[in-house]
C-alpha cells in the first residue's frame, strides 16, 4: 500500500515496531480517508481521529495525550491544524494535508510538497494469525466525546 509506504519511509511510523506512532487526523469529506486509516494501521502506526469541530486547542490536547508525531488534516481544518502543531512542537512537513475531494487525489506536507503521487513504493501488510498479538497490539485510537469532562482516549 503507497501511503503506509510514506508513512514508514518519510515519517518513520511504525519503524521502530508497531502500536508505538500515534497519527492524528482531523478531516472532513475526504474519500481516501479509509485508505488512510488503514495506511496507518498497515505501517505499523495507531490512527487516532479528531472532530472536525475542534479548536486548536482541543487538537493540541489529542495529539499530547496521544503523543502524535503526525498530523493529517484536510484543507478546511488546515488553520486549526497548523495551530495545534506549533502548540505541541510538531513541524509544518509533519502535518500532512489529505485532499480527495472533486476528483483530487493528493496528500502534502505542511510545506505544499506533494508525497503521494511522488511515492511508487509499496508497504505489504504484516499477516497476524496470534490471538494474543491480535488482542494486545493498539490500531486505533478513539477519544470518548467529553461530555462528562475531558474526552478520554
Amino acid at each position: 500500500m503507497r501511503i503506509a509506504h510514506i508513512l514508514r519511509e518519510k515519517f518513520a511510523i511504525g519503524a521502530q515496531g508497531p502500536g508505538i506512532d500515534t497519527v492524528c487526523c482531523i478531516s472532513t469529506g475526504q474519500v481516501l480517508l479509509p485508505s488512510l486509516f488503514y495506511g496507518v494501521i498497515a505501517a505499523g502506526g495507531v490512527y487516532s481521529a479528531a472532530s472536525s469541530s475542534f479548536t486548536a486547542g482541543e487538537l493540541a490536547r489529542q495529539v499530547k495525550h496521544g503523543e502524535s508525531r503526525l498530523i493529517v488534516t484536510s484543507k478546511d481544518c488546515i488553520k486549526v491544524s497548523f495551530k495545534a502543531a506549533a502548540e505541541c512542537g510538531i513541524p509544518l512537513d509533519r502535518v500532512l494535508v489529505l485532499d480527495s475531494s472533486r476528483g483530487q487525489r493528493s496528500l502534502r506536507d505542511g510545506h505544499g510538497k506533494e508525497l503521494l503521487h511522488e511515492s511508487t513504493g509499496q508497504l505489504a501488510w504484516e499477516v497476524i494469525s496470534d490471538q494474543q498479538i491480535l488482542h494486545d497490539r493498539a490500531a486505533c485510537l478513539i477519544y470518548s466525546s467529553g461530555t462528562t469532562g475531558e474526552p478520554k482516549g
